[in-house]
């Protein structure tokens, strides 16, 4: 194949829409395996903050469903957003590592120091 349609223009070897499903499917999946941790360590603040040591335990896997459903479907529409918009994939990577960094600082490098 040279890369030419029936017409004789030239087509992309992967199309637009199927860069989007790709990207909405790893952006899900990641927001799906994010959403399990924050989820459960939330359900979990709110159980203690609630009933204290001995509260119920039903309140995390709660949150653990909640962050999985909210992940799943907020990294898929993330991951189909960001397709075709580099300067906005730049901001918010940048803005990633950033944040990430301030916070590795002061959690893990900053006591230690």
């Amino acid at each position: 194949m040279d890369g030419l349609n029936r017409n004789g223009e030239r087509h992309e070897a992967f199309p637009k829409n199927r860069l989007e499903v790709a990207a909405a499917v790893a952006g899900a999946l990641l927001g799906y395996f994010i959403g399990i941790f924050l989820g459960s360590e939330l359900g979990a603040m709110a159980s203690f903050a609630r009933h204290g040591y001995e509260g119920p335990q039903w309140p995390s896997e709660l949150g653990r469903l909640i962050g999985m459903a909210a992940g799943l479907i907020g990294g898929a529409m993330l991951g189909a957003f960001l397709v075709g918009r580099p300067s906005v994939a730049r901001w918010c990577l940048g803005m990633a590592f950033a944040i990430g960094g301030a916070a590795f600082l002061a959690g893990f490098a900053g006591p230690i120091l």
